[in-house]
């Protein structure tokens, strides 16, 4: 989510075993807060859900009360 074209190495005796590529899921679960003080997610005690309309622009959805934030307006939990 904040570095979309990272990688991941696995090190194995002091050397790089395989490298892998981080590819971004379609739904961010108990990651990130919902920007409306009225959603429902903000009021009870419940998993935020962030479903993914686009990847660049980054564009994300609330689950709930169907808000859109982009990644300049992300708040991580």
């Amino acid at each position: 989510l904040l570095a979309p074209n990272a990688s991941v190495s696995i090190i194995k005796n002091f050397s790089v075993a395989e490298k892998l590529q981080i590819s971004m899921p379609q739904k961010f679960i108990d990651t990130l807060k919902c920007l409306n003080p009225k959603c429902i997610c903000n009021n009870d005690p419940m998993r935020t859900v962030f479903n993914v309309e686009r990847k660049d622009p980054l564009k994300l959805r609330c689950h709930y009360c169907e808000r859109s934030i982009g990644r300049k307006d992300l708040e991580v939990l």
